[in-house]
């Protein structure tokens, strides 16, 4: 169902909040400068100061850069993670004008999950816009370049750099890794030469792993982080850098006390509900497009690989909005990658009946990209922008009662 048929006009209005989410997030980065130390930029500042650790590269790059720019280390991280998400939307604003503008394309692209989730959740800044932003560029990039065999040591090298460099930065993206394979392999579909290009990123990626898994980290590393970061004790520490020395066993029950605390099951059912609705139509719909059936059972066995593996990431860790928005997110530039690869748009007229849904179909999207969300952590926001706006009201009320 093309929304938008007809009502060319209202494709400036995505564009507009796409800028929107955008300009949101630069401005979230400029004030995590003052605010973030804690959580919104804490995990970037773990670095090798104290010895290798897990997590530690971004956070030592950015601490040298700082010092040879003699810079508070959050504006390096500021600047990273605004740069990172910049790739990111042009990325999409890339994949968007070739798309077929179906509902589920809109449906994605408003929904909650993915590019809004920073901005409704208020989770930020974190470390998987890395991931984002290289998985959104190789897209890109294999949409031009796929076909170009000359190119293929070059996309390997990239690789071999970019694989472990995000390992080492945040481990957990580890987890996403398989939905990196299926870009390559809905792009060059011949097998052989998708081997060639992943061999020695794998094997790279696997060293990096098992250094991230041997170098968990310890309280004697966390103060000496602690340390070169100015915080001379742990209390003023941040409590991202501080759970390099939580052991697995204090994680888990954590997460426990999080689960039973704010019904993490139901709530997070709930959402992955909610968010599915256009993944099933994308579904639907691509599944009747044979030269794409290929590509959709690419992008269901990532999934089955990648799920499992991220398993172990909602039983030691209270951030399960964040685990799902990137599956979600992955999801949703693999789905851009295969609209636009159709053969040809979509140029039939629809029926009568079709037609009249427009007005329908357009009020659903807009109640679904406003009236719920899906929290990073915890269990707010409950309904999305009708939340903040409440929040808002709220604060208002506040100063003018004063």
């Amino acid at each position: 169902m093309h929304v938008f048929e007809g009502f060319q006009g209202k494709r400036t209005i995505i564009h507009g909040y796409i800028a929107f989410l955008l300009c949101a997030l630069i401005a979230a980065g400029v004030l995590l400068i003052k605010h973030g130390r804690n959580w919104g930029y804490g995990d970037w500042l773990i670095n090798y100061e104290g010895g290798f650790v897990r997590r530690g590269l971004m956070g030592e790059i950015c601490l040298q850069i700082a010092h040879w720019l003699h810079l508070d280390p959050l504006y390096v991280v500021a600047a990273i993670g605004i740069s990172c998400y910049a790739v990111l939307f042009y990325c999409v604003w890339r994949l968007l004008t070739e798309s077929s503008w179906n509902w589920w394309v809109i449906g994605l692209l408003v929904c909650p999950a993915t590019l809004a989730f920073p901005v409704i959740s208020r989770t930020s800044f974190r470390k998987e816009i890395l991931f984002f932003a290289f998985l959104g560029s190789l897209i890109v990039w294999l949409q031009e370049h796929g076909n170009d065999r000359s190119k293929d040591k070059w996309l390997s090298l990239w690789l071999c750099v970019a694989l472990p460099v995000l390992i080492l930065s945040h481990e957990p993206l580890v987890a996403y890794f398989p939905y990196v394979a299926a870009a390559l392999l809905i792009c060059i579909e011949d097998v052989s030469r998708v081997a060639f290009i992943l061999t020695v990123p794998a094997l790279l990626s696997g060293l990096a792993v098992v250094e991230v898994l041997t170098h968990i980290g310890n309280t004697m590393i966390v103060r000496k982080v602690c340390s070169s970061l100015g915080d001379q004790t742990l209390s003023t520490c941040s409590e991202a850098v501080q759970t390099l020395a939580q052991t697995q066993d204090e994680a888990a029950r954590y997460v426990a006390g999080f689960i039973e605390r704010f019904h993490y099951y139901r709530q997070y059912g709930i959402d992955v509900a909610l968010a599915s609705i256009p993944l099933i139509g994308a579904y639907r719909s691509i599944v009747r497009r044979p030269n794409s059936r290929r590509s959709l059972t690419i992008v269901l066995g990532a999934i089955c690989l990648s799920v499992p593996l991220s398993i172990s990431l909602f039983h030691y860790g209270v951030d399960w909005g964040r685990w799902i928005q990137m599956h979600m997110m992955s999801l949703f530039l693999l789905i851009l990658l295969i609209d636009a690869r159709r053969e040809m748009p979509e140029t039939s007229t629809p029926p009568k009946e079709t037609t009249r849904l427009k007005p329908a179909m357009a009020c659903f999207l807009f109640l679904y990209a406003t009236c719920w969300s899906m929290p990073g952590v915890k269990d707010r926001p409950h309904f999305g922008y009708v939340s903040h706006a409440e929040r808002l009201m709220h604060w208002n009320g506040s100063l003018t009662s004063q």
